[in-house]
Formats: C-alpha cells, structure tokens, sequence
C-alpha cells in the first residue's frame, strides 16, 4: 500500500504517491479538487506560498484575516517582507532565502496588519518546488500567537507582583500560611525562593 501526498505540477493541484506511483487519478475522482480546496480553504492556519523572490503567489482565506486584508488582490503578488515589521525583514528575508535553498524550518516574528496594529506570529515553512519552470519557493504555514504572548506577559506579571507581596510580607516579618502555601506552589513555576 502506498501512502498519497500532495504536490503542485504546472500550477495544478495532483495527486502522486510516495512509492514514486505518478498519476492525478486521485484528483480526478468525482468532487476530488473540491474536497482538496474546501481544506486549504477552511484551514484555520494561514497557509501561504512566498516565491523565492519574496513575492506572495498563493494564499487561504485564514491569511487575509490575519494580514488585515479584504481581498486577495491586495496581497497576491505584494512583497511578504512589507507585511513584515521592520524590526523582522532582514530576519524573515534570511529564512525564506534559506528554506527556498532547502531547509525547512520554523520563525517567530511581528506582522504589521493592512487594516492596522500588530500581530505575533509564527510560521512553519517547507521548500515547494512551483513545477512551473519557476524555482523553488516558501510554503508558510503560519499561526497567530498574538493572545497567547498577551496570555504568558500577564501570567508573568501577575507571578512577578506575587513575589514581590510575598518578599515584602517576608522582610516585614508577617508571612503568612497561605504565603508559605503560594510560595512552595510557586517555587517550581516561577523559580522564587523563599529566604
């Protein structure tokens, strides 16, 4: 048995097979191209390819959320580095001419939106060969961390401030026992020890 995957052939969607098997039979299978776009479509991650010149030359529906953007052509065949903050381009423009080189890998970085503000996000990225004759791009597989870095900030602050009443509770010789409590649940956690 033979596992399937998926590839781009001539700007197409086609089904081929690990085994080397070739063949867009599995597409050609009655709504085949339709189930296959209904999930790139509804994947709720930002799915986007980037040429290896930095241009974006395909996306999903998730994207134009997360870049801020109303419709397509706003994006499509843009430069993905003028979507990144500045303080990011030179960092992103590295890696997507490294992993259009072959490598894969992840990148953390800041998204600077089309309809305003910041976003945080992260991007898996993969070489795709266009199959066009065109080289080699970025497959983007990007995911907002926006709430979650917003999350892990108050957590910390909130841990912060608790060492600090709890130091100062400490020194003033008033330490309490759901101070000593907090303080031995929060050793692990947030690497404070008591005096």
């Amino acid at each position: 048995m033979t596992t399937s995957v998926l590839s781009r052939q001539d700007g197409h969607l086609a089904a081929g097979h690990a085994d080397g098997a070739s063949g867009n039979r599995g597409l050609e299978a009655p709504g085949a191209r339709r189930r296959l776009r209904a999930i790139v479509e509804n994947q709720p991650a930002c799915l986007m390819e980037v040429t290896d010149e930095g241009h974006v030359r395909a996306l999903n529906t998730a994207c134009l959320t997360l870049v801020g953007a109303d419709n397509l052509r706003q994006v499509l065949g843009t430069s993905y580095l003028g979507l990144v903050v500045a303080a990011d381009r030179e960092r992103v423009g590295d890696f997507i001419r490294r992993v259009s080189a072959g490598a894969r890998g992840s990148i953390e970085y800041g998204i600077a939106r089309m309809s305003g503000g910041v976003k945080t996000v992260i991007s898996d990225a993969a070489p795709l060969d266009r199959g066009d004759g065109g080289g080699v791009a970025t497959l983007f597989v990007t995911r907002d961390l926006t709430d979650q870095k917003a999350r892990e900030k108050r957590a910390f602050e909130c841990h912060a401030q608790e060492r600090e009443r709890l130091q100062a509770e400490i020194e003033a010789g008033r330490e309490t026992e759901s101070g000593r409590r907090h303080c031995s649940a929060t050793t692990n956690v947030c690497g404070w020890r008591r005096l």
